[in-house]
């Protein structure tokens, strides 16, 4: 069952290495199930950045939890995870350099999705509970494979 205090939160992507042709990274700004999502640009030099700013409801700024969704076949090999903090000193930051603190959190480890014929989809889910107004996400070279070549 899920928590009824958590929320999802608006977002859009201030930052965006590259993006493929009918795959640009406004399209991450709202999922949908048939969505055809953001793909980097062929050829991209690696890591590929995201920064997301993030539209808080309230001022307590806080970030639960983040839900990445990938692609069948194109998958990095892992996520760096950042957050940048205490922008507040502007009215409207518009970019993670204007927050004082910017923290690595981690990275997550993807699956090469080759045992399941690049037929599904993996959703990591990792906890934050932090307050936040961007997140920065790394992506590392993506697994190779015959989709994804």
């Amino acid at each position: 069952m899920a928590n009824p205090d958590i929320v999802s939160l608006d977002f859009s992507v201030v930052e965006c290495s590259s993006e493929d042709d009918g795959h640009g990274c406004s399209n991450l700004q709202e999922y949908r199930e048939d969505g055809v999502g953001w793909i980097s640009e062929k050829g991209c030099e690696y890591p590929q950045t995201l920064v997301l700013k993030v539209h808080h409801q309230d001022d307590h700024r806080f970030i639960q939890r983040l839900d990445i969704r990938c692609h069948e076949s194109k998958i990095p090999a892992n996520i760096e995870i950042s957050l940048g903090d205490r922008c507040h000193q502007f009215d409207d930051p518009e970019s993670i350099e204007a927050c004082e603190s910017v923290e690595r959190l981690g990275c997550i480890i993807l699956d090469s999705n080759q045992r399941t014929g690049y037929r599904s989809r993996e959703l990591k889910s990792t906890l934050i509970q932090k307050q936040a107004d961007f997140i920065k996400l790394d992506l590392m070279e993506s697994y190779k494979n015959v989709h994804n070549a």
